[in-house]
């Protein structure tokens, strides 16, 4: 048996909308779990499908139209507060996307903050934008930070592999009698 191994990572949502994407398959994707105070934290989720439709998440079941979150899939959430959400989970597999040309909402799949022509690579880039929580509106980006989610304008078609997909290393610490620290 070989087990996928777990990372952890941090996302603070700020109050108002924010474009968010999971860098990690999370343990457990049910937003019930990752937001145990949805109603106090959170007034909607939403996701966009590959139709051009947007499904919501409210936390009221007769109206909510998922109950997961997935892994490389950007969100637009609204906060009522700050909240800090802690995941854990593995590295997504590997996965292209073939992109027409137009703007695409597009998961940021870093492992640390890098520049929209890194979390892009392959992608014939225009503009870059993010929601800029303060100004409460969509601004050009320089820097981007996992568990981002961008608006990407695409100025000719291009397929889309993300840098984060399997290349994360694992690294283990031994202590002195030769067994792993945890």
């Amino acid at each position: 048996l070989s087990a996928q191994p777990l990372y952890t990572q941090n996302i603070t949502l700020q109050p108002g909308w924010t474009l968010v994407s999971l860098p990690l398959t999370p343990d457990n994707a049910a937003i019930s779990a990752m937001f145990p105070s949805f109603a106090t934290d959170l007034a909607q989720v939403s996701r966009r499908t590959a139709t051009g439709t947007w499904e919501h998440h409210v936390g009221q079941a007769k109206f909510d139209q998922f109950t997961t979150l997935e892994a490389g899939v950007p969100y637009e959430v609204y906060a009522l507060r700050t909240v800090t959400v802690t995941l854990s989970g593995s590295v997504p597999a590997a996965s292209s996307k073939s992109l027409s040309a137009g703007w695409h909402l597009l998961p940021v799949l870093l492992e640390a903050p890098g520049t929209p022509a890194q979390a892009f690579a392959g992608l014939a880039l225009g503009q870059v934008l993010g929601y800029d929580t303060t100004r409460r509106s969509l601004t050009s980006v320089t820097t981007v930070s996992p568990g981002q989610s961008c608006w990407v304008q695409v100025t000719t078609a291009s397929t889309w592999t993300p840098p984060l997909s399997g290349s994360l290393t694992t690294q283990f610490v031994y202590d002195g009698d030769g067994g792993r620290d945890v």
